[in-house]
């Protein structure tokens, strides 16, 4: 049985400042430090552009094989969400929904701005991102739309 969020832990041996530098550095590998956008060939890894299936496959099995089992730590299994009602009682409840991730962006955030904005940066990209490539399967989007996308989402609103 899945753990409610206000009692969830995040496993210390997956979330962690090398899983951050990962995320990131694994992201943004080919944009180079200060640009204002990412080049072409980059985007076309993220998004798919031009890009043959099994290109697109080999990308999806990478963010598999590095984050999949990140993901699954905090999983609808693992990690219990109270069942959606409405867009607008996610928003007004999103303290509640992200506390496990926002404490990891509050303890950044002590150390110093930059890191707390890369602590949550690495984390929308593996909640935002990953998801949509590693559960591509039309029985799998449940879990992007369901869980991870609300835990994102959340945890963006909750640092506004």
């Amino acid at each position: 049985m899945a753990t409610p969020v206000q009692s969830f832990q995040l496993d210390r041996n997956i979330f962690n400042q090398s899983l951050y530098d990962d995320v990131r550095n694994f992201w943004f590998e080919g944009v180079p430090s200060g640009a204002s956008t990412a080049p072409f060939p980059v985007l076309q890894k993220w998004w798919g552009i031009n890009r043959t299936d099994e290109e697109k496959k080999a990308f999806d099995d990478e963010c598999r094989t590095k984050f999949g089992s990140a993901l699954e730590s905090i999983g609808p299994s693992k990690l219990g969400l109270p069942a959606f009602k409405s867009y607008e009682e996610d928003i007004e409840h999103s303290d509640l929904l992200s506390a496990p991730l926002l404490s990891d962006v509050k303890g950044a955030q002590k150390d110093d701005e930059r890191k707390a904005a890369d602590t949550m940066l690495s984390m929308i990209i593996l909640l935002d991102q990953m998801p949509r490539q590693i559960y591509r399967e039309p029985e799998e989007l449940s879990l992007v739309y369901k869980h991870y996308d609300r835990l994102a989402s959340s945890l963006v609103r909750s640092c506004m």
